[in-house]
């Protein structure tokens, strides 16, 4: 048998090349793999970014019902009001940095908001934004607990 030498820093090993705990100094979770850690992590995260989409959506189609679905929190009749402000409204992330620690989760994104107003100018208005989420995952789904915008 030939020895590896240890991987860099930072630096994953080839799914073919299985370590040991020894190896990386570091036992994983009792009854947990390393590749499953890295599998219920990446999951996690593409969940988060689903949800992050699916409010994107809802608010770029006026839908407080749909957003509601996603942000359980939200207080759906303020948020009615607010869209029967507008005439259109389409939010566009241009990135995201997701965090996911346990059940826990947080998001920034950079993007646009893109708007026009259904009283007064009806110039079509566009403002650069960033938002901040928190998440929770509630069983195997994700849900949105609070959103700021600026």
């Amino acid at each position: 048998m030939v020895a590896l030498p240890p991987p860099a820093a930072g630096i994953p090993t080839p799914e073919a090349a299985p370590r040991r705990a020894a190896d990386v100094g570091t036992e994983p979770p009792s009854g947990v793999s390393r590749g499953a850690e890295l599998t219920v992590a990446a999951r996690d995260r593409q969940n988060v970014e689903l949800v992050l989409e699916r409010y994107r959506s809802a608010l770029s189609q006026l839908d407080a019902p749909k957003a509601a679905a996603v942000w359980p929190a939200v207080n759906v009749k303020t948020l009615e009001r607010a869209f029967q402000q507008l005439d259109t409204q389409q939010l566009q992330f241009d990135g995201c940095n997701v965090s996911v620690a346990g059940s826990h989760a947080t998001a920034s994104c950079r993007g646009t908001a893109h708007y026009v107003p259904k009283v007064g100018n009806k110039t079509p208005r566009t403002e650069s934004r960033t938002w901040a989420f928190t998440l929770q995952q509630s069983g195997e789904r994700w849900v949105i607990q609070r959103v700021e915008s600026r």
